[in-house]
């Protein structure tokens, strides 16, 4: 993939982001002119020296320079926190999220507000007694607020299906299911 390519695909990946509205707004954020920048995505002209000279800024972004230039690594900076920050961040997402402060959170999980801000820091421990906390009054989902990773959500179809298939067995619905599937297909043949 092209220089020109990789920049097009960072854009489109920042306007996905919500870090960005337009190319416009990309070219303000890092200091160059629209018409070059359409000059570099049609390679037109290559944007070394632009990269070079705005790597700070792109950095600062979390983009990779190393990507632009080489297509090699990650379009965006991988941050490797340690887990009680990474845990922190999320419990501080999880609390923006549900519009509520740290001080009506410490109320809700009976802790210290200066407790809940160093655990949304990174800089206290989290125990196991805190994460169950956090379940029993808000219902989070634990698995992603320790290792970061969403679970599909079931949906209520999903739901019935398997309850229907604890409360009659497999064999007697799969049966029943294939009945009416004839009975479709003979009513349209």
């Amino acid at each position: 993939m092209s220089i020109g390519k990789r920049l097009s695909e960072l854009i489109d990946a920042l306007k996905l982001q919500n870090k960005i509205k337009t190319k416009k707004e990309f070219c303000e954020l890092i200091g160059i002119d629209e018409k070059n920048l359409n000059k570099y995505i049609n390679e037109v002209m290559k944007p070394y020296g632009v990269i070079m000279k705005n790597h700070e800024k792109l950095t600062e972004m979390g983009i990779d320079i190393g990507w632009i230039l080489t297509g090699q690594k990650e379009m965006f900076i991988k941050e490797e926190l340690p887990i009680n920050q990474s845990i922190g961040r999320r419990l501080q997402e999880f609390r923006v999220s549900i519009n509520m402060t740290k001080e009506s959170i410490s109320k809700i999980i009976n802790m210290r507000e200066i407790d809940i801000s160093e655990i949304e820091k990174g800089e206290r421990r989290i125990s196991l007694e805190l994460l169950l906390n956090y379940y029993k009054c808000f219902h989070v989902d634990l698995g992603y607020i320790i290792t970061g990773e969403k679970q599909e959500e079931i949906t209520p179809d999903i739901k019935e299906l398997v309850e229907l298939l604890r409360n009659y067995g497999t064999s007697k619905i799969i049966k029943e299911f294939t009945e009416k599937l004839e009975k479709l297909k003979s009513a349209h043949s």
